[in-house]
């Protein structure tokens, strides 16, 4: 028995005469560890009624006809033997079903063999005592919102995942109320699992962490961090359910999309990989070291068109300052030169003014 007083849960425990736990109460602990869930109300019942009860005289009815069903193929489906007493014994007959056997006629007549054995041709069944067991199985199903649309069993080939998915959604509309109450049942859980830390930890919450890499997937060390009781009883924790119905459909739709806006080039093929679920169908894992690799091989190759680009700078203002000390040499070879050629004319041309002068000294001697 369980019971509040004071805003904390007594309990105690007993058999039909005797207590053998007296009353206890547990410091802490305000909800009672107990959550409860129906799937349909029903008064004056405190368990209401499951997805199966209305369902009890379909199925004992598709039993009957399944019964019906195999009783008249036993009587009917086959044929029976029809022999002449007179012309032929029974367990000539018996041998008949093994395979290669003879019947042996004793009299010497040339009557027909069909008048001394026969068979007689079995009866036709009639179609709708067989679909009437399908028949009534599908509209079971469809009736308790359980169709094909909402199971899954759809040929994904023939429909896009976004079509599976609005189909199936609009056929769980019927399901709202249970969907409603289940997530108030996990929510309730987690308010009653909090409540039980707080109350069976006076010492304090050890929460014991431990990171993960994508890329890698490789884990580090765990370690651990203490969260003070006083803390704990002062947090008043919201518990709000989301639930994101995650199926192969659902799953199909995201990666289809992401592959489309890959196609029209909207995204490339790095922001495609970040944007895949962990546990989606293509191996998010192994892409992110594609595209690590891919990063690292083009940032190598970046590297190397850079140390080509400066070598062949450094060669071209090598080869210009060459060029310079080559230009600068030769204008220094031409103004020699010009000098030079400027000095012998000055010499030539002295050498034959004093000639001129000698031979006016000579005539006028």
């Amino acid at each position: 028995k369980m019971w509040k007083c004071g805003g904390y849960v007594h309990f105690c425990r007993s058999t039909k005469n005797v207590v053998y736990q007296k009353d206890t109460v547990i410091d802490g602990l305000t909800l009672y560890p107990a959550a409860h869930f129906r799937w349909r109300d029903e008064k004056g019942s405190a368990r209401g009624i499951g997805e199966v009860y209305h369902r009890i005289p379909n199925q004992i009815e598709i039993n009957k006809t399944l019964a019906r069903n195999l009783a008249s193929i036993k009587q009917t489906a086959y044929p029976h033997v029809v022999y002449n007493k007179e012309k032929i014994t029974q367990d000539a007959v018996k041998r008949l079903s093994t395979v290669g056997s003879t019947i042996a006629v004793g009299d010497k007549t040339t009557d027909n063999v069909a008048n001394i054995i026969g068979y007689m041709e079995p009866a036709q069944i009639n179609p709708v005592a067989i679909s009437i067991v399908q028949e009534l199985m599908v509209a079971t199903r469809e009736l308790a919102g359980a169709g094909e649309a909402l199971t899954g069993n759809i040929n994904p080939e023939q429909a896009s995942g976004a079509a599976i998915i609005a189909v199936r959604d609009a056929s769980a509309l019927p399901l709202n109320n249970q969907t409603a109450a289940f997530k108030q049942f996990v929510e309730d859980i987690a308010r009653i699992w909090y409540d039980m830390w707080v109350a069976y930890n006076p010492n304090g919450l050890e929460i014991v962490t431990q990171a993960k890499d994508d890329t890698t997937g490789a884990s580090s060390q765990p370690y651990g961090q203490i969260i003070p009781a006083p803390l704990l009883q002062q947090l008043k924790i919201e518990v709000r359910i989301d639930v994101s119905p995650s199926n192969p459909f659902s799953k199909f739709a995201k990666e289809q999309a992401l592959q489309n806006l890959l196609q029209m080039q909207l995204i490339n093929f790095e922001d495609y990989v970040d944007a895949l679920d962990d546990d989606a169908a293509a191996p998010k894992a192994k892409l992110k070291q594609i595209t690590q690799k891919q990063k690292l091989r083009s940032e190598a190759q970046v590297q190397a068109k850079q140390m080509i680009n400066n070598q062949q700078k450094m060669q071209l203002s090598a080869q210009m300052q060459e060029n310079d000390q080559m230009g600068k040499a030769s204008e220094m070879i031409q103004q020699l030169m010009g000098e030079r050629a400027m000095y012998m004319g000055d010499k030539k041309e002295d050498k034959s003014k004093g000639v001129k002068d000698k031979a006016k000294e000579a005539q006028n001697a």
